[in-house]
């Protein structure tokens, strides 16, 4: 599994984006206390849309995330919704489930990633 860090405070939705793309990244892991979290997470999976790459990068969300906004953000297309207080147990299989499954499918069909 392919990972990117390009900074946690500092960066911005298209730069979160780049790094995920041009290292090849399987997954983008959120982690937002500020509850700004419909929002960035939109921006970004709609870069990856614009990117062509939203079904080979999985998006996940953890922080201070209300119950009432789980299923807008599994709407949108997060592979999992982690809050606050969520064990770690829980979050490992369920990122690597997610992302076996993109590369399942990925594998089907041609990559898009540039």
């Amino acid at each position: 599994m392919r990972c990117a860090t390009p900074g946690w405070k500092s960066s911005s939705p298209d730069e979160i984006i780049e790094a995920a793309v041009s290292e090849d990244a399987d997954a983008i892991g959120l982690s937002i206390l500020s509850g700004a979290h419909l929002p960035l997470t939109q921006k970004i999976i709609g870069g990856l849309k614009a990117a062509g790459v939203d079904a080979e990068i999985a998006v996940f969300v953890g922080g201070t995330i209300p119950p009432r906004d789980v299923e807008p953000l599994l709407r949108l297309g997060v592979a999992g919704v982690f809050p606050t207080g969520t064990p770690l147990s829980a979050i490992a299989p369920a990122i690597r489930e997610a992302v076996r499954a993109r590369r399942k499918a990925a594998s089907a069909q041609p990559s898009t990633k540039p």
